[in-house]
């Protein structure tokens, strides 16, 4: 029947798959270990939490942790049935240190049941029996906390044994359904996950409705006004959807596995209120996926999301949709049994890196756990010179999106050599000892981290200097470089020259404020000069402070004001105002 719940198991073989730094396998499952992976994964800090729907010592499916590098595997409970079900289905809820899930069978009716865990594995309770057709069973999805109440669907059960929405608080009590599906009007079958705004919870069916294509609904969480917002049609809007809706302000995102113009499935969005129904994308198979069975996850103005199968060896792939400028891009296409094949579930982010698990494939074919990097999208603009000398310059730029940045400086111009994926460059600011070269083009790094701006010294005097900068994400050997140019980058600066120092020797000095640091530079001079700061009211901040020919940076937890540098060279006085801004 089209209505019962089943797991097609398909095995090919298409070749090696080619390694890579930016997609890597973190760990691969294995019959003991748990297999069939088929949720998303849970992350708290370092540590990734899931679930695998068979394996285990009683090849019931367990719960387990990993560390996001990917050390310290460990199966926190093996399911043995009865006792504490079998064979989950979703992913895991964290509040606090415990965990709640749900088992799509077993339990004292074999029909699942919901449970809690701390994260050290120790504290397992079995929270709830699911108990027959009037109560509600076999639930596939996954949990929605608020406060202390656990909100849930079944994929059967309930008064119709059409599927059912309850409530149950964290502690085992007060279990109540909220709404029983009934097929036609409301939608029936729901396989996935609810997601709350406010009081108000929307969610999917996969069956039912008009069409029997499935429904988008709301409920509020005391269980009145359950209303349907959209039916599926098929290759209008969709249908059958899988997975669970995507909220970002008042629109919701989600997929549907069927339907859309070729009858592999789609992406959507609504308004919370039912209106403004998009059809954002059409999957169309080899090129860019098909069957999506999980969700979306949104980062910032980006959606990203994977297919069961589909791409360019049709066994899934990962792809990011940008809700701006509506573009669709496949990230990352599953090769064979080496890299994972057919993902099921949901993505898991961490700043720019994407978490997820394979169904199936992996060096025991029983599915993996993966990490992909993204790269930036936005890269370093702006590259400017506050302060050029004989011998130092101070650079700034406004940063992209990357999590890091580094900056590249040639002598004289010529074309750069892109930063290889996967390696670190070491920066030096010193142009004596200088950094890592980029390949032998005469491009070495001057810095590598988070800021916006650093000072490079013993630069030579009257010089063309080229300089470039590039956003990435990831470390440790996994760095992904954006390689576009963006506008100020590349640009160039010119040192003075050492016969403007000489005529200008009468006026040796140039005092500036940069940040929040004071900067004395100091073209030529015979002896030591000293320099003292006072504030407004005459006080002595800093006082005989020795300077040295070149530029010298004066630090003292400046706060934003007016501060007086007087500033003796060669016996003669300079006075200068300065203004720190932040």
């Amino acid at each position: 029947m089209k209505k019962a719940f089943f797991i097609l198991i398909m095995v090919l073989y298409l070749g090696s798959n080619p390694a890579t730094a930016q997609y890597s396998v973190l760990f691969d499952f294995s019959e003991t270990e748990g297999q069939f992976p088929k949720s998303a994964l849970t992350l708290s800090s370092d540590v990734l939490y899931g679930m695998t729907t068979n394996g285990g010592t009683n090849d019931l499916g367990c719960i387990f942790r990993i560390n996001t590098d990917g050390t310290g595997y460990t199966k926190l409970l093996d399911f043995s049935g009865t006792s504490n079900g079998s064979y989950p289905q979703g992913f895991l809820t964290l509040s606090d240190n415990v965990l709640y899930g749900m088992t799509w069978a077993g339990g004292t009716q074999d029909l699942g049941c919901i449970f809690k865990i701390n994260t050290d594995g120790s504290g397992f309770t079995k929270l709830y029996d699911f108990g027959g057709t009037a109560i509600g069973n076999y639930p596939t999805g996954s949990l929605t906390i608020s406060g202390n109440a656990l909100y849930g669907m079944t994929s059967r059960g309930g008064a119709n044994d059409l599927g059912c929405i309850f409530i149950i608080n964290t502690d085992g009590t007060g279990y109540t359904q909220l709404y029983d599906f009934s097929g036609t009007a409301d939608g029936d079958t729901p396989y996935a996950s609810l997601t709350l705004s406010g009081n108000v919870l929307y969610g999917m069916t996969a069956w039912g409705g008009t069409n029997d294509l499935g429904c988008i609904f709301k409920i509020n969480t005391d269980g009145s006004g359950y209303t349907p917002l959209l039916y599926f049609d098929g290759t209008e809007n969709g249908g059958n959807p899988y997975g669970s809706l995507t909220i970002s302000e008042d629109v919701l995102y989600g997929m549907t596995k069927n339907g859309g113009a070729d009858n592999i499935g789609c992406i959507f969005k609504l308004n919370t209120d039912g209106t403004g129904y998009t059809k954002l994308f059409d999957f169309s198979g080899e090129v860019d996926g098909s069957y999506p069975f999980g969700s979306l996850i949104i980062s910032g103005d980006v959606l990203y999301g994977m297919t069961w199968m589909g791409g360019t060896n049709d066994l899934g792939c990962i792809f990011q949709f940008n809700t701006m400028t509506n573009e669709f891009s496949t990230l990352w296409d599953f090769v064979d049994n080496e890299g994972g094949k057919y993902p099921y579930g949901d993505l898991t982010i961490s700043g720019s890196t994407l978490y997820g698990v394979t169904g199936y494939g992996g060096a025991n074919t029983c599915g993996v756990i993966f990490q992909y990097f993204l790269v930036p999208d936005t890269q370093t603009s702006n590259i400017t010179f506050p302060f050029v000398g004989i011998s130092v310059t101070n650079i700034s730029w406004t940063n992209g999106n990357g999590e890091k940045r580094a900056v590249f400086i040639k002598e004289g111009t010529g074309t750069i050599t892109d930063p290889d994926n996967n390696t670190i460059y070491s920066a030096s600011n010193d142009w004596d000892s200088k950094g890592s070269q980029l390949g032998t083009s005469g491009y070495y790094c001057v810095y590598n981290d988070t800021g916006t701006m650093v000072s490079v010294n013993n630069l030579t005097p009257g010089t063309t200097y080229t300089v470039q900068a590039y956003e990435y994400n990831g470390e440790a050997g996994n760095e992904q470089y954006l390689l576009d140019t963006e506008t100020g980058n590349p640009n160039t600066f010119q040192t003075e020259s050492m016969n403007a120092i000489q005529t200008n020797r009468d006026n040796p000095v140039q005092i500036y404020s940069y940040g929040n640091d004071i900067y004395a530079v100091i073209d030529y001079c015979d002896t030591k000069a000293k320099l003292s700061v006072y504030n407004l009211s005459g006080n002595c901040i800093i006082s005989e402070y020795n300077l040295v020919e070149g530029q010298n940076k004066i630090t003292g937890n400046f706060h934003p004001g007016v501060y007086i540098i007087k500033l003796v060279l060669d016996d003669r006085l300079y006075t200068q105002k300065v203004s720190i801004h932040k």
